[in-house]
């Protein structure tokens, strides 16, 4: 059973939310919605370690494999989050 049935809340939202984020932010280059790029600073290294960090935790999402710490960071990072509009384009 997933951790989403064990806390409660509204699981298909939050697992849609959290494939959408995870999938965006992933294929996204930093640039594109940040002024200074978090994941160099967090030591996962450049864009293809990010994407693959992202791309995992979207398969996860996907197969009902996500974790209490999972759910907890999706509630916590992404829950206030636009889906469509904070992407800043650069021309």
């Amino acid at each position: 059973m997933s951790e989403w049935r064990r806390s409660g809340g509204r699981p298909g939202r939050l697992r849609a939310r959290a494939i959408w984020f995870a999938l965006k932010y992933g294929l996204l280059p930093w640039w594109m919605y940040e002024s200074e790029c978090h994941y160099q600073a967090e030591g996962v290294g450049g864009y293809l370690p990010h994407l693959r960090v992202n791309l995992a935790q979207a398969r996860r999402w996907a197969m009902f494999a996500e974790t209490a710490a999972d759910v907890a960071f999706e509630r916590e990072a992404n829950d206030d989050l636009p889906l469509i509009g904070d992407v800043r384009w650069r021309r």
